[in-house]
C-alpha cells in the first residue's frame, strides 16, 4: 500500500518530524514546538514505512539488530534473577518458621537455630543463592554493556559511556546512584518513542513501559536489601554465626534474616521483570520501537 507524502514522526527516534516524499525519507526535518504540535500522521503509519538507515539521511540513526544471542542472554539472566528470588523466599520462610517456633517457647530458639539439620538446610540454600547471585551479576554486566555499546539505544539517551555503565557498579558512593541512572537511560532509549506521536524525547519525555515504571522500585528494593544484609551480618549472620547463649541475639539475627530475604525476593523479581521488558524492547525489529499500550 502506497503511503502519501507528508510529515511523519521521525523514525530515527529523534524529537520532531521528518518528510516522507511518497517514495522515501527526505532530509527535511521539523522540530515540534511546545504548544504548537505538528499536524502529522499517527506514529504507527510512520513506522510502517521503511526505517531510516545510517547513511540514508544525513545524521539519521538506524536500530541495529542484537540478534538471537541477546534474547538468550536475557532469558538466562531473567531465569537466574527469578531463581535468586526463589532461594531468598525459601531462606526467609525458614527463618520465619524458626523465629515463630522459638518465640512460642516450646523450643529454645538458640538450640533450634544451631541444630544440625537447620544449619545444613540454610547452608545449602546460601550456597545455591550465592551461585545464582554471582552468575546473575556477571550476566547483568554483559547484558548492560551490550545494550550501551552496540548502538541499539540512540547516543542522545546515554549520559555516560559503556565503560561507565560497568565501572559505576564498583565505585563507592557513585554506585548508590549512577547505575540506576545508567539503566534508566537504557530503558528510556529502548522504550522510545514515548510521547503522544511516538517520538522519543531524550530529556523530558514522559516515561512509559514496564521497565521505566518498575525501575525506581527495583532500585529502592536493591538498596534496602543491601543495607539489611549488612545489618544481618552484624547481628550474627543468621544460623551459622549466632551465639548459642544469647536468645535475644538469636531472635534479632533471625528477624533480620527474614527481612533481608524478603527484600532479596522483591529486588530479584523486580530486576527480572525489568530485564524481561528491556530485552523484549531491544530485540524488536529495526525501526519498530515498542509503542505504549493505548
Amino acid at each position: 500500500m502506497s503511503v502519501p507524502a507528508g510529515w511523519y514522526p521521525d523514525p530515527s527516534g529523534r524529537p520532531g518530524s521528518r518528510y516522507w516524499d511518497g517514495a522515501g525519507w527526505s532530509d527535511a526535518v521539523a522540530q515540534d514546538l511546545p504548544g504548537q504540535p505538528q499536524q502529522v500522521a499517527d506514529a504507527e503509519t510512520a513506522y510502517s514505512l521503511p526505517p531510516v538507515t545510517p547513511g540514508g539521511v544525513p545524521g539519521a540513526f538506524g536500530h541495529p539488530d542484537l540478534g538471537a544471542g541477546f534474547r538468550t542472554l536475557g532469558r538466562w539472566l531473567t531465569g537466574l534473577l527469578f531463581s535468586y528470588a526463589g532461594v531468598g523466599a525459601l531462606v526467609g520462610l525458614g527463618a520465619a518458621i524458626v523465629l515463630l517456633i522459638g518465640r512460642d517457647g516450646a523450643v529454645d530458639i538458640t538450640s533450634l537455630q544451631s541444630s544440625e539439620v537447620i544449619v545444613q538446610v540454610f547452608a545449602v540454600l546460601n550456597v545455591i543463592g550465592g551461585i545464582c547471585n554471582l552468575a546473575s551479576i556477571v550476566l547483568w554486566l554483559v547484558w548492560q554493556h551490550r545494550l550501551a555499546s552496540n548502538g541499539r539505544v540512540h547516543p542522545t539517551y546515554l549520559r555516560r559511556s559503556p565503560g561507565w555503565h560497568i565501572g559505576s557498579w564498583f565505585i563507592p558512593i557513585v554506585s548508590l546512584w549512577f547505575p540506576y541512572q545508567n539503566v534508566k537511560d537504557l530503558a528510556r532509549g529502548l522504550m522510545a518513542p514515548v510521547d503522544r506521536w511516538g517520538v522519543g524525547l531524550p530529556d523530558d519525555g514522559p516515561e512509559r513501559g514496564v521497565a521505566t515504571r518498575l525501575l525506581p522500585w527495583w532500585w529502592l528494593a536493591w538498596l534496602a536489601s543491601s543495607v539489611a544484609a549488612q545489618i544481618e551480618s552484624g547481628t550474627g549472620g543468621g544460623v551459622s554465626g549466632s551465639s548459642a547463649g544469647a536468645s535475644s541475639l538469636a531472635v534479632t539475627s533471625m528477624s533480620w534474616v527474614t527481612v533481608a530475604s524478603g527484600l532479596d525476593v522483591a529486588s530479584g523479581v523486580l530486576a527480572a521483570l525489568v530485564v524481561l521488558a528491556m530485552t523484549r524492547a531491544a530485540i524488536s525489529p529495526p525501526g519498530q520501537p515498542q509503542f505504549p499500550t493505548r
